[in-house]
């Protein structure tokens, strides 16, 4: 059994309160990256298989000619959010806020 003063379901409270080091949660590499890049968290269990993958899809309406910026869009995301994710790599720049 778990128990402990703070409950939410808030992600960045979350977030907020392991930096704070109140405990351990599981979360999304594109959430706390930057923190673990910069050792104020750490991974604990690394070898703990948590999801084997995950998808971003891309939904258009099926057409014979798909537009241009369509095809643009979808490269963009294929790029910034293809394997590894940019919040997987190092040695990728962050999108702006």
């Amino acid at each position: 059994m778990v128990a402990g003063n703070l409950r939410t379901d808030n992600g960045e409270v979350i977030r907020d309160a392991i930096l704070a080091g109140m405990g351990l949660a599981l979360k999304s590499t594109w959430d706390v990256g930057p923190y673990l890049r910069s050792g104020a968290l750490v991974r604990v269990l690394p070898d703990y298989p948590v999801l084997p993958a995950v998808s971003i899809w891309a939904v258009y309406p099926s057409r014979r000619q798909v537009p241009a910026k369509t095809h643009a869009f979808i490269d963009f995301f294929a790029a910034r959010f293809g394997s590894p994710p940019y919040w997987d790599n190092p040695e990728a720049t962050p999108l702006a806020p």
